[in-house]
Order: structure tokens, then sequence, then C-alpha cells
């Protein structure tokens, strides 16, 4: 069975409440947003969506 999906009813603007270096290549940043799941759209300066 397929993992259901909730429709997207726009982008939310969340702040950075903090940040930390986990390697010389990765780095976690925690948001502060209301709800208890967000969904994350990264763009890179090439243009690639993830």
């Amino acid at each position: 069975m397929p993992p259901r999906v909730r429709p997207v009813h726009g982008w939310r603007a969340a702040t950075v409440a903090g940040s930390a270096r986990e390697s010389a290549s990765a780095r976690s940043i925690r948001l502060a947003v209301a709800g208890q799941h967000i969904d994350v759209r990264l763009t890179g300066e090439d243009g690639y969506q993830a």
C-alpha cells in the first residue's frame, strides 16, 4: 500500500534555531516552525532541487 500524501497548502517560513557541524561535509540545522512535520526543499547553486 503506497504511503498517503497530504496536499501542500503553501510554504511556511521557518527560523534557524541552531546548527552544529557534524563532519567536514555535513551540518545539522534546527528549524523553529509550527507543526510536527515539515517538508524541506533545498536548491543547489546549479539549480538542482531535493
